[in-house]
């Protein structure tokens, strides 16, 4: 059978994790950005160089999610998983994360649920070998 996914070769722990680090970087410095300028961008006159920091951020941030969603689904596939796992992995403690911000709960449940689908997650991608290639 041949392999039609988009994403093809190996990675390994090592590069899983520096590439992670990267990414998680630089949505962190997106975020930043965009946080960092969103008094300057809302007053009048417009502050063309906030706005543009702020623009730039939001990218920034957007590609770094991609990024990491991308290499996610990379390290799945060498795991010998399926790629749709990244919903559970990232997915899931999001929509948890955001249903703890509601007025009528306290979110321990939620949160705790989240981190410890994040904390397998980080496991299964970053800690445990790779599957054995399939024989052509």
């Amino acid at each position: 059978m041949q392999n039609t996914s988009a994403i093809k070769g190996r990675m390994g722990r090592a590069r899983y994790w520096i590439w992670s680090g990267l990414c998680a970087l630089a949505a962190m410095v997106g975020l930043v950005l965009v946080v960092g300028t969103v008094n300057q961008t809302s007053q009048s006159p417009v502050n063309v160089p906030a706005t543009i920091a702020a623009i730039a951020g939001a990218f920034m941030f957007v590609a770094a999610c991609v990024a990491l969603v991308v290499i996610g689904v990379w390290r799945l596939h060498d795991r010998g998983k399926s790629g749709f796992w990244i919903v559970l992995y990232y997915g899931a403690p999001s929509v948890l994360a955001l249903m703890a911000v509601g007025p009528q709960t306290d979110g321990i449940l939620q949160n705790g649920l989240a981190l410890a689908i994040l904390g397998w997650a980080m496991i299964d991608l970053g800690a445990l070998e790779a599957a054995e290639p399939l024989a052509a």
